[in-house]
């Protein structure tokens, strides 16, 4: 049987090394407002991605950020 693949992408997520959030759920992770969240998206500056119409967020890009200065003017 050929491997597709999907085992790999179920296993990666199972394993919680890179869990998928919210908007609501960023705005949480980050103490801040929702419509923060919104306006870093509109500007660009936080990583994201669209799951049909929904923004999400992967929470190791959104670490990874923070560590980075989390979208500071330079």
């Amino acid at each position: 049987m050929k491997d597709t693949g999907t085992n790999k992408s179920r296993k990666y997520r199972r394993n919680g090394s890179n869990e998928i959030l919210t908007t609501r759920m960023v705005a949480d992770y980050l103490h801040c407002h929702l419509s923060t969240v919104y306006r870093l998206v509109k500007q660009g500056k936080i990583p994201h991605f669209k799951l049909g119409g929904d923004l999400r967020f992967e929470k190791a890009a959104i670490d990874e950020w923070i560590e980075k200065g989390g979208g500071a003017q330079d």
